[in-house]
């Protein structure tokens, strides 16, 4: 049973809303009525009206209870009875501020209000114990579904907007759990150069997961954004890549002007499973010999062999990428042409049939081209934010975006030569001593590992 509130009530019109038909149920608190401050909020049952004479008078309609409040309004002593209940759902318009005046924290699996301050705006409108179901930005931008830390980062990374929303939910009325879910329009935008864009990226694809407050995007970009694929003006764009890779691509790129980045709300919209990489190659150029590039087959695809140091591809076109295809558009129409060449001598013919098209290529195995050989890391102090897995050696499966080690050359999939502690050395380390290891010496000044492309092994 949720608790009984007695509240006194002032002489005169109290600026209160009632709805219901079985039972009186407080539907709005005016801003500016003589009950915006008092402990009364939408969803409280009324039980009675307790009069100056000590008579209790129970209403059984919002009619009877709001005449019987005008007939009483000279009665300086009359209070309402109430039992504090959720609506079922509240929305709130949020002000422009980073101090809200409420705090919100996972409880049994949902983002829930957990205290709310004496200077909240809304304190009238929200109740401690309600789940935040949905977050509105005024351009059209909705998050729903996520957890206490999204919710916050959002709250946080947008609050010098007007006009954001957000939906409450009672507990009881949330009758199955909500699938994570952002919504808004595809967009495309323009990144600012330079290394401070203010973003943490996380994901198998791409995801925003947080936005700095001082970010040149914040209030443009949001949490639960998927970056499809980013242009560079330098003939490339990625597609698909996941948070890690993206992350390298903007350090590689930060001080390139003009780069495109196209976001989506879902992943499904996707055209491919894996990163790729569309290069567009100067419109002339009839041959690898032309275009100073060089390609052999390994039995399956052709994998790129050498670019030249003269060639305008020397650094667009990575060197170990495999190609999946050649598009062109046919001159004078809108068709294009895609084929995937098995020879060199089949890429030749195509590079032939091509020149002086609009065309691109279409390679993979990014992931491999992201990967050294070998590079030896120093280990901050603290945690790495890197989980590993394997026997011996251990191996990499996941960067977290707190990492220090995203802006090394250490990428997910690289194996552990050796660990190197104070001294002591452990070759090719299992996953358990690893870890084991790690943890028993977070304080250490001297930490080395020495990473490996598994392939090097």
């Amino acid at each position: 049973m949720d608790p009984i509130i007695i509240v006194p009530l002032p002489v005169g019109k109290l600026g209160i809303k009632f709805t219901g038909s079985t039972e009186v149920i407080v539907s709005q608190v005016k801003e500016d009525g003589a009950m915006n401050g008092r402990p009364i909020k939408p969803g409280y049952i009324v039980k009675s009206l307790i009069l100056g004479d000590g008579s209790e008078y129970k209403p059984n309609s919002k009619e009877e209870l709001v005449a019987a409040l005008g007939n009483q309004s000279h009665d300086p002593n009359r209070k309402l009875k109430l039992q504090m209940a959720f609506k079922n759902q509240v929305g709130v318009t949020l002000p422009a501020s980073k101090s809200l005046g409420f705090e919100i924290e996972d409880r049994n699996g949902k983002p829930t209000i957990v205290s709310i301050q004496s200077f909240c705006s809304i304190k009238d409108q929200i109740n401690v114990g309600m789940v935040v179901d949905k977050v509105s930005m005024p351009n059209d931008y909705d998050m729903e579904g996520y957890n206490a830390e999204a919710i916050n980062g959002l709250l946080n990374s947008t609050s010098t907007i007007t006009g954001r929303k957000m939906v409450l939910k009672a507990l009881d009325a949330i009758v199955a759990p909500t699938s994570e879910n952002v919504d808004f329009d595809s967009k495309t935008l323009e990144l600012p150069s330079g290394r401070a864009l203010g973003l943490r990226l996380g994901g198998s694809v791409a995801t925003i997961q947080d936005i700095e407050e001082n970010s040149p995007l914040s209030g443009v970009i949001f949490p639960g954004m998927i970056i499809a694929s980013v242009r560079i003006p330098n003939g490339t764009q990625y597609n698909n890549l996941s948070g890690v890779l993206l992350h390298k691509v903007f350090i590689e790129t930060m001080y390139i002007e003009g780069r495109l980045i196209h976001l989506i709300d879902s992943p499904e919209g996707m055209t491919s499973e894996e990163p790729t990489l569309q290069i567009f190659p100067p419109i002339l150029g009839a041959s690898m010999e032309e275009l100073g590039i060089s390609l052999s087959s390994n039995g399956t695809e052709l994998i790129v062999d050498k670019v030249e140091t003269y060639s305008d591809l020397s650094n667009v076109m990575p060197k170990g990428a495999g190609l999946v295809s050649v598009s062109w558009r046919v001159d004078g129409t809108n068709r294009v042409n895609t084929l995937s060449p098995q020879t060199p001598e089949q890429f030749d013919d195509l590079l032939l049939q091509s020149s002086g098209c609009d065309r691109f290529f279409m390679m993979h195995g990014l992931e491999n081209i992201y990967m050294p050989d070998e590079c030896t890391i120093p280990l901050p102090k603290g945690k790495l934010g890197v989980v590993f897995k394997g026997a011996s050696p251990a191996m990499i499966v996941r960067m977290k975006n707190d990492s220090p080690l995203l802006d090394s050359p250490v990428v997910p999939g690289m194996a552990v030569s050796s660990l190197v502690i104070d001294g002591v050395v452990y070759n090719q380390p299992t996953t358990q001593l690893l870890t084991e290891k790690l943890a028993e010496s977070p304080n250490s000044s001297y930490r080395r590992v020495t990473f490996v492309n598994p392939r090097k092994l």
